[in-house]
């Protein structure tokens, strides 16, 4: 009996999902990367490779082609640094909003290939906190997008590039380094 259930909702998520064109909304974990080991130079606790989540809405024109429009935050890349009498924290979040035009590849009614290229607004929030100090600075890059995935009936899964992410402060860029995300998610349509 349990399989039969199983079954049956398997085969009504592929018969609810599969249409190609229409509109559709998603969701996604993601693991992100954008920051080397050189952020974790000293470092006592770091973590260069954050868990965030990226939403987004979209609309097939047919089988072949989507545009979509996309909020993500990549979670919080951290370092701890720790001296005698003093421990420093690094902190930068890192959130984008992008619109991308999607190639689809269809290979069967309920799984597709596709390639993803567009621009995004990347805003990056950082902080250096330690004993007695604490300073926060903020900047937005304007940049592209790009990437390939996979689809096959509701799931998606892809790897995404968000190239040229530029940590400033004061006009000094600190970091430029693409922030890559691999990620696995759900998408609807309607």
């Amino acid at each position: 009996m349990k399989k039969q259930i199983v079954i049956g909702l398997l085969a009504a998520a592929v018969g609810f999902t599969a249409q190609a064109d229409g509109f559709y909304v998603g969701g996604e974990v993601q693991q992100t990367k954008s920051y080397n080991k050189d952020f974790c130079e000293d470092s006592s606790s770091c973590d260069i490779e954050p868990t965030g989540y990226r939403l987004n809405a979209g609309y097939g024109f047919n089988d072949f082609l989507a545009i979509e429009l996309g909020y993500m935050n990549s979670g919080d890349f951290e370092s701890k640094i720790s001296e005698v009498n003093n421990q420093q924290n690094v902190s930068v979040n890192s959130e984008a909003i992008d619109l991308s035009l999607l190639g689809r590849i269809p290979i069967s009614d309920s799984f597709s290939l596709f390639g993803r290229v567009g621009a995004a607004r990347v805003m990056n929030d950082s902080e250096i906190s330690g004993s007695g100090f604490n300073t926060a600075f903020d900047n937005s890059v304007n940049t592209y997008v790009y990437g390939v995935g996979a689809q096959l009936s509701w799931f998606v899964v892809g790897y995404d590039v968000i190239s040229d992410n530029k940590l400033k402060v004061n006009g000094y860029t600190l970091s430029e380094k693409d922030l890559k995300r691999i990620y696995a998610g759900v998408r609807i349509g309607f």
